[in-house]
């Protein structure tokens, strides 16, 4: 056997496939055994598909960010040793699995009377004669150096290095993801090549707990120069907000913790599954609900006693976040905890908690111009406006009967936001008209169920994405002012989470039930017709 190469649970390795046609006519990405298909290729879509799964954020890295030759990160030596010992376990099992099977074929009954004569008349009776092959357990080589049966020691290094190389023209989608079966989450760090229209999984990183938001980043953690990078912040149902580099293949542990509980290292704030009650998991029957903290969710979710928390933290689940792309130090974080704080990326460390909420905060969004204005929407059925500048209530907007899903700024009217609701509305709000009822621009019956997510297209003026527990994903035109639906999709399953590409607005992605999708809405007649292509 060859040296060990330790890789994550579920690894997916590059592959640049055609996706088969689905025979059952579904369109499931699943043959009709349940068999996963390949991800679509070509007509303007391709996805990764993973059955039982739960896509529940998706979010884009900028094109150019990630570094050419990202880091594979190795095994330490007490890793590689303890591979060896299991190995050697698992070999001591099979022989005695072996003696055991060999001890109970001889003491198997006589043979009746019609039988023994068909073993006779076979050669049967003598078959067991035979020696055949032997059990032979392989030897165990710590590295590649030591096993004779590798010629060149460099290749497979060589070769994984090529299979990792990032193109120019590579694009990066992340999605937080999670095997609802096996109860496993990770990062799926998705490539799309725009071109080809291909999509595969270049790498991912296993998480801690079920992930409910994510936020892109190129600010170094505890950098205080502000070094530029490539990383990710990912919130979940635990109270700490993990770093992660996403230049380093096989992460074994974050680069920094926004709080969480107490601990050494960078890793301190995962915790065990005995720290909570198995009912307060997310399960496939509650999808939504275990997002949006309600019944069968995070309401019933505490925080063990036994667990010390870092200064500062959130004590519950973290349901939104937001990176400040001009103050490139500064986090912003909903929780589940009514709170929203300020984290400096260079500390690690909270700088404000804003209380001004309620209820449980489920989006925070900081304007894409006025770096200093942040949007936050709680289940108090309010959104907000804070000025992280001057210590003031903050403007407050009523949201009407129902809870915000998520939220958006309108990219070409600075002063207007977005919020999607439970009930399937979305509703445009003006900042500059104060907060009262004339603050309204618009209201929208979106969806016949909840809509989970609400995009801007920073590069097609006028373009908006919806998508929803109904199981569709719509397009939506505010070229003249109030929305028009241009294009609707069934997806066959419910869709949680949508974002346009800053590089290309007139690329989606879209995370749904069992699968990540890149829509190139250009392709769509519709939607060009209605947003021609500037040449």
């Amino acid at each position: 056997m060859s040296s060990l190469r330790v890789v994550p649970q579920h690894r997916k390795a590059p592959r640049k496939v055609q996706r088969s046609r689905d025979e059952d006519g579904d369109d499931d990405g699943y043959d009709e055994e349940g068999d996963e298909l390949e991800p679509v290729r070509g007509g303007g879509e391709a996805s990764t598909s993973s059955k039982n799964s739960v896509v529940s954020a998706v979010c884009w890295v900028p094109r150019g960010k990630f570094a050419q030759f990202p880091v594979i990160e190795k095994p330490e030596a007490d890793e590689v040793e303890e591979a060896a010992a299991e190995e050697e376990e698992e070999a001591v099992a099979a022989r005695a699995a072996a003696e055991e099977e060999a001890a109970a074929e001889e003491g198997e009954e006589e043979l009746d009377e019609e039988t023994r004569e068909v073993a006779k008349q076979y050669g049967m009776d003598t078959y067991e004669d035979d020696e055949g092959l032997p059990l032979t357990i392989e030897p165990f080589y710590k590295t590649q150096e030591e096993d004779p049966n590798i010629v060149n020691p460099n290749e497979e290094e060589d070769s994984e290095v090529e299979e990792y190389t990032v193109m120019p023209t590579d694009m990066f989608v992340l999605a937080a993801t999670t095997d609802v079966d096996d109860n496993f989450s990770h990062l799926d760090v998705h490539v799309y090549e725009e071109q080809d229209e291909n999509m595969y999984c270049h790498h991912d990183i296993i998480l801690p707990a079920f992930p409910l938001c994510l936020a892109w980043m190129d600010m170094t953690p505890q950098s205080p120069q502000g070094a530029t990078g490539n990383y990710v912040a990912v919130g979940t149902f635990e109270p700490g907000i993990e770093l992660w580099n996403l230049d380093i293949v096989d992460p074994v542990a974050p680069v920094g913790v926004l709080g969480g509980p107490a601990g050494e290292g960078a890793g301190a704030a995962q915790l065990d599954d005995d720290d909570f009650d198995m009912d307060d998991k997310p399960r496939k029957k509650k999808k939504k609900n275990a997002k949006k903290g309600k019944k069968g969710g995070l309401s019933k979710r505490k925080l063990p006693s036994k667990v010390r928390l870092k200064p500062g933290s959130h004590t519950d689940s973290v349901l939104a976040l937001s990176w400040n792309s001009t103050q490139r130090n500064l986090i912003a974080s909903a929780s589940a905890d009514k709170t929203v704080k300020l984290w400096d990326a260079t500390t690690l460390g909270v700088v404000h908690t804003y209380t001004h909420h309620s209820d449980k905060v489920q989006c925070v969004l900081w304007n894409p111009r006025e770096s200093s204005v942040c949007l936050t929407a709680a289940f108090d059925r309010t959104a907000c406006l804070l000025d992280v500048r001057v210590e003031k209530p903050p403007l407050t907007f009523a949201l009407g009967a129902s809870d915000p899903e998520s939220c958006d700024w309108n990219f070409y009217a600075q002063s207007q936001f977005l919020i999607s609701l439970e009930d399937g509305h979305v509703r445009c709000l003006d900042a500059l008209a104060g907060g009262g009822a004339g603050s309204s621009v618009w209201t929208l019956a979106a969806h016949d169920k909840a809509a989970t997510s609400v995009a801007v297209s920073t590069g097609v003026r006028g373009l908006i994405a919806t998508t929803s527990l109904d199981r569709t994903f719509k397009l939506w035109s505010t070229i003249t002012g109030a929305p028009r639906n241009v294009y609707s999709r069934n997806t066959t399953e419910p869709v949680y989470s949508a974002a346009f590409s800053p590089d290309n607005g007139y690329l989606l992605a879209i995370g749904s039930n069992s699968r990540t999708t890149i829509v190139d809405t250009a392709k769509l007649n519709a939607v060009v017709a209605e947003f021609p292509k500037q040449s």
